[in-house]
Parts: C-alpha cells; sequence; structure tokens
C-alpha cells in the first residue's frame, strides 16, 4: 500500500491504460463498478458513457472506493507463461494476482505500478514508486497432500469424542439430518457413519505494539473434492507469502508425523 493519493488516478488516459495493458498481457478491463457515478450523474446519464469516459469520470471521483480492476493475460516466462488472474489498483494501492508463485506476483504488481505512471505520460521505474510504499500484503492458495488426514490437527481427546460418542455410543451423528417415520423420527440402527474433517480454520490476532494496528489473519484447510476426504488432498491458503507459506506446511507435516523427511 503506498500513501494516500500515491497513485495519480486522475491523471490516467484511461485509452493508454487499457492498450498497455492489453499488448503487455493481454489483459482485459475487468467490469466497472459505477455506482460511485451515482454521486454526480443519473442513472440516464450513466448509461449514455461508453466504457473509456466511464474510465475516466470514476479516476476522477476520488472516492475511496474506486477500484480499477483487469482480468485474464499472461505473464511469459522462457518457455511458457503463468496466468494472470487479476490487477487492480485504487488511490492508494495495487493488487496481484497469479497463477503461480509468489516472485511473478510481486513482478507484475511493480510493472503493473510502473504502467499506471505510463499512462499519465510520466517514466517511473519501480526503484522511484517504491520510495513511498508503507505497506505490503501476502495471499497464498495452494493444493497439497499434507500426507496425514485433516483429521489429524484434531487433539487426542477431541478424536476420541467423535469415535466414541458421535459414531459409535450414543451415536450423535446418526440422529443428523433427515429423520424418517419408519423410525419414529429417531436414529435407525441400521446406518452407518464415517466422520471427516471438512474445512478447518486458523485464526491469528496479530496486533503492532508500536503503531496500534491490529489485524486478523487465517490459515485454511478446506477439503474440495468427495473422494479426497481421509486422504490429507487439501486446498489450503493464508495469509503469507507463497514461500513462507510452503515452509510453515513443510514444518506442520513433521511435526504432525513425527518425521522430518519429505513435504
Amino acid at each position: 500500500m503506498l500513501p494516500s493519493g500515491a497513485i495519480p488516478m486522475e491523471h490516467v488516459a484511461p485509452s493508454t491504460l487499457v492498450r498497455i495493458m492489453r499488448d503487455t498481457y493481454d489483459a482485459r478491463l475487468a467490469q466497472l463498478n459505477l455506482a460511485p457515478l451515482l454521486k454526480k450523474f443519473s442513472g440516464e446519464q450513466i448509461a449514455k458513457l461508453d466504457t473509456v469516459d466511464a474510465l475516466k469520470e470514476l479516476m476522477r471521483t476520488k472516492d475511496s472506493g474506486v477500484v480499477i480492476g483487469f482480468e485474464g493475460g499472461k505473464f511469459p516466462t522462457q518457455y511458457d507463461f503463468v496466468p494472470l488472474l487479476s490487477m487492480a489498483f485504487n488511490f492508494e494501492s495495487i493488487t496481484s494476482r497469479v497463477a503461480g508463485q509468489g516472485v511473478v506476483a510481486d513482478v507484475v504488481a511493480k510493472e503493473f505500478a510502473e504502467i499506471i505512471w505510463a499512462s499519465c505520460g510520466v517514466t517511473k521505474r519501480w526503484e522511484e514508486i517504491s520510495e513511498r510504499v508503507q505497506l505490503i500484503a501476502y495471499a497464498t492458495a495452494t493444493k497439497v497432500k499434507l500426507g496425514f488426514p485433516l483429521e489429524e490437527l484434531f487433539s487426542g481427546p477431541t478424536r476420541a469424542f467423535l469415535d466414541e460418542q458421535a459414531l459409535t455410543g450414543p451415536k450423535y451423528a446418526a440422529e443428523m439430518g433427515t429423520l424418517s417415520a419408519r423410525h419414529s423420527f429417531g436414529k435407525s440402527d441400521n446406518v452407518s457413519v464415517l466422520a471427516f474433517a471438512d474445512e478447518v480454520h486458523i485464526a491469528f490476532k496479530k496486533f503492532d505494539q508500536d503503531t496500534g494496528r491490529g489485524e486478523d489473519n487465517l490459515m485454511k484447510f478446506s477439503v474440495t473434492a468427495r473422494d479426497e476426504y481421509g486422504t490429507g488432498i487439501v486446498n489450503v491458503t493464508s495469509h503469507l507469502s507463497y514461500e513462507r507459506h510452503v515452509e510453515f506446511l513443510e514444518q506442520l507435516r513433521q511435526y504432525v508425523l513425527g518425521s522430518s523427511s519429505g513435504a
């Protein structure tokens, strides 16, 4: 994130920006949210604006809710390319999402900043722009094979409770969902139930004692396919850079398995 007003949105030439993004990444302009223009124009006037004029007016509003985005496109590598999911900016921040490693997202964000300035008719290298950067945030999503079922993240007593009370014993799980009149709307003794972890969220509450700034971050483990329950194959998302995200999962695997081998 850059200081408020650090990105000169009102000076951007929309047609130039769209052209450079198309020529550089083959990226297209994302659908615009025109709601901020209702403060200045009627709905009928807004409907008559073409894309370039609407984009120009949006960037002149100085509304903190205005975000200009691009989607699709690709970042070329030596023998292939990395798909670009989205790139967006407002008056103080730039974001990039890629279907690849964080190092590519970093490069794209830096190039995107230079492109925004170029569309104002000014050449600025990232080295100049970066002097005003105040905050950087990451988010990473990976699909991994943990090497153990997701249920292993539960404590021993919790797993024992599920086995002894939900699946056997009182069989609470057998009473979940639809109940039939055939069994007087109670649980059937002829029902088998298995328990799997579907999604686990771990919340980290962070507070900076120097600035007083606080934020919430999550590590999410999600099973996304029926045939992957109990396999340890999960989607994992976090607010870490790609490299630290992978390192976190490697360490988690070692702790759960009690081994330092493989990841």
